[in-house]
């Protein structure tokens, strides 16, 4: 399962080492999806392409650019096989690495097996040193064992009888719902992007925390609210006994800045209360191969 959005070069080589890795471990019995997040080049018009030429291949098309975790969430909803693999469209994964995902999740007895690449930050020329650092510090902030978008779940983890599949990102999901003893890593190699650039600029990977830190949480409004205590706390107590006033400005500021945070933190949470009770979808399916859903 693929999200894709503005691959038009890559989306034709990525097809390619797809089925070539897929056919590999299972013959003709797997299937492609690639859910294009209201591209804004060509690469639905190659989608479809694909999908008439391979009758395992499947494309989505979006109404409306959702983000890479919503369109991931769409293909979900719309697989089949027993095993779920998901992969970025930017072949910094190598799809020949999915026999190593398959491999290890059918000798064990666990639900999901990531893929992780050590040298992943130095190939993206991002620093060494701080790089997990920051990790770490959003895996505990958000309460949650290390995941990566290459990974292989089993379909029970998410689906189970008539249920139509998660509602919220697959990160958020599991953490409410497995225990990372039973996450199982393994190593696979990281490439430079095959073409184009990220997608993802510092300020909308920062906006994109924000916005999905409260699907971390069941009952985020209490953290919020701990956040917030905690923070003033902290505040009060580095102004009165070590500053004496000193920082009284900068202090301030960054009260002010936090307080704007949570605000729209809050704002957010309403607005999902909201969406839900309205029964706003998530991701809309404008069109997918063979057929026009938008009707």
């Amino acid at each position: 399962m693929v999200p894709v959005y503005n691959s038009g070069e890559i989306v034709l080589e990525l097809s390619r080492q797809l089925h070539q890795a897929l056919s590999t471990i299972c013959g003709q019995k797997y299937e492609i999806i690639m859910v294009d997040d209201c591209s804004t080049d060509n690469v639905w018009s190659k989608i479809k392409e694909l999908a008439t030429a391979h009758s395992n291949m499947q494309g989505i098309r979006l109404g409306k650019n959702v983000g890479q975790w919503r369109a991931t969430l769409a293909g979900i909803n719309h697989t089949t096989g027993k095993y779920i693999v998901t992969i970025d469209d930017d072949l910094e994964y190598d799809p020949a690495d999915i026999e190593k995902l398959y491999g290890a999740i059918t000798a064990t007895s666990l639900p999901l097996v990531i893929g992780i690449a050590p040298d992943k930050y130095n190939k993206k020329n991002l620093d060494a040193l701080t790089s997990t650092p920051r990790k770490k510090l959003i895996n505990f902030v958000w309460g949650k064992f290390p995941t990566d978008s290459f990974k292989i779940f089993r379909r029970e983890l998410l689906f189970s009888g008539s249920s139509s599949g998660p509602k919220v990102h697959f990160e958020a999901f599991i953490k409410h719902s497995l225990d990372k003893r039973f996450a199982g890593y393994a190593e696979v190699k990281f490439n430079k992007r095959f073409a184009g650039r990220s997608n993802y600029p510092v300020w909308k990977k920062a906006y994109l925390f924000l916005q999905y830190s409260i699907e971390y949480y069941r009952m985020p409004v209490i953290g919020i609210a701990f956040a917030t205590y905690l923070f003033f706390g902290f505040s009060l107590a580095l102004e009165y006994f070590i500053f004496k006033g000193r920082l009284s400005g900068l202090l301030n500021s960054l009260i002010g800045f936090t307080i704007l945070t949570l605000a729209l933190l809050v704002f957010h949470y309403t607005s999902n209360i909201y969406r839900t009770i309205r029964q706003i979808p998530d991701y809309w399916i404008i069109e997918t191969t063979g057929t026009n859903d938008g009707g």
